[in-house]
């Protein structure tokens, strides 16, 4: 993962090696707390978190500009899904706030840029409307 505070980027292909590159930390979170977290709670933050990208991934490779949005949608919605997981392990004493901290603050960056995109690409559909 990279470092919080970086500089914001909005750029598809960049979101979408973030994205990968968080799916595969929190494999790593999962794997490390295994015997810790509950079966159902370890598969819900794996899904969510690994779904991000691959929804970003279909829709840099979408057919249309709906697609895209939609796709953008989905992938900014898992962010806030994983988000939850990843503050009830923390709740649950599952993890410590140095461990949970970097991953919400990435899972929070992702949100933002995806929020930035898919509202450019909300404008943009609106243009081609018009």
């Amino acid at each position: 993962m990279r470092t919080p505070g970086r500089d914001k980027h909005t750029d598809t292909d960049d979101i979408e090696d973030r994205a990968f590159e968080f799916a595969a930390a929190i494999v790593r979170l999962v794997r490390e707390h295994e015997n810790e977290m509950p079966r159902p709670m370890s598969e819900a933050l794996v899904r969510s978190g690994a779904t991000i990208g691959s929804h970003i991934l279909q829709a840099n490779n979408g057919q249309s500009r709906r697609n895209f949005l939609s796709q953008m949608t989905s992938a900014r919605k898992l962010s806030l899904e994983v988000s939850y997981w990843l503050k009830l392990l923390l709740v649950c004493g599952i993890t410590t706030k140095t461990d949970v901290r970097p991953f919400l603050e990435v899972a929070h960056d992702l949100r933002v840029d995806l929020t930035t995109i898919c509202a450019k690409a909300r404008t943009q559909l609106e243009t081609d409307k018009s």
